[in-house]
This record gives C-alpha cells, sequence and structure tokens, in this order.
C-alpha cells in the first residue's frame, strides 16, 4: 500500500504540472495575440488621428474624372491603399493615374498633392476618397 499511495501522487502531480504548462502556454499566446492586436490598433488610431486631405479640385472631360487632393496632415500616405467612390460605386478599379506632385509615386508625402485620374462614362456628382487608414473625404463637381 505505501508504494501505491506513492506512484499515485507521483502520477497526479505530473499530471496537474503537465496540465499547468499546457493551460499557461495557452493563456501566455493568447495573450501576446490580444497585446499585438491592441497594439496595431493603437498605431492605426494615432495614424488616423494625423491624417488629413483637402480636396482642391474636380474635374470631368471626354470621359475621365481629376481629382486633385492635398495631403494636409503629418502622416505620410500608401497611394495603393487609396480608394475612390463616384456617385456611390467604388471606381478605384477605373483609376488610370495617381500622381503626386506630377510624378507617379506610391507614397503621398505631407504637403504634397495627389492627383487621381479616373475614367467614368458619366460625370460624377459626388465623390468619397477613402485612405488606407480609412479617413474619408468627400466631395462634388
Amino acid at each position: 500500500m505505501g508504494f501505491s499511495v506513492s506512484a499515485a501522487t507521483a502520477i497526479l502531480f505530473s499530471s496537474f504540472l503537465y496540465l499547468f504548462m499546457i493551460i499557461f502556454g495557452t493563456v501566455n499566446t493568447t495573450y501576446d495575440t490580444v497585446s499585438e492586436a491592441d497594439r496595431e490598433e493603437f498605431d492605426r488610431m494615432i495614424e488616423r488621428k494625423q491624417t488629413e486631405i483637402e480636396l482642391i479640385d474636380t474635374n470631368y472631360s471626354q470621359n475621365v474624372v481629376t481629382i486633385t487632393a492635398h495631403n494636409a496632415g503629418s502622416s505620410t500616405l500608401d497611394t495603393s491603399e487609396i480608394d475612390v467612390i463616384l456617385d456611390g460605386v467604388w471606381a478605384s478599379s477605373n483609376i488610370t493615374s495617381l500622381l503626386v506632385n506630377g510624378e507617379s509615386s506610391d507614397m503621398w508625402a505631407p504637403l504634397e498633392d495627389l492627383e487621381i485620374q479616373i475614367s467614368a462614362d458619366n460625370e460624377p456628382s459626388r465623390i468619397k476618397i477613402i485612405t488606407g487608414s480609412g479617413n474619408v473625404i468627400y466631395g462634388g463637381m
């Protein structure tokens, strides 16, 4: 009887230790994942607060809408993440040209102007530009 009690105690102790390691590993991984998501959300929030764009000019000529916008914020924006909506219809797939200060560029730095040319069948009455951080600017023709 003395050996079986010791063996059972050793088995239970090692089982609890193994169970604790599994639970601790799972909780630690979950905490790291949630912490990383919180950091990413905070970075997006900071970028959103530092982003400000202004609509300077819009023009429609020969089935092409030309939109000129100014980056008045303090964050550099990725032009590939810019979406345009014309009269409630997503038109980013119809973008024919993106020029930053007259040159093709993937980055739109503060105090620079972005010219977007979009092929369109009709002159739109409403324009919406959405940046990668989720900032939106509304305008019209």
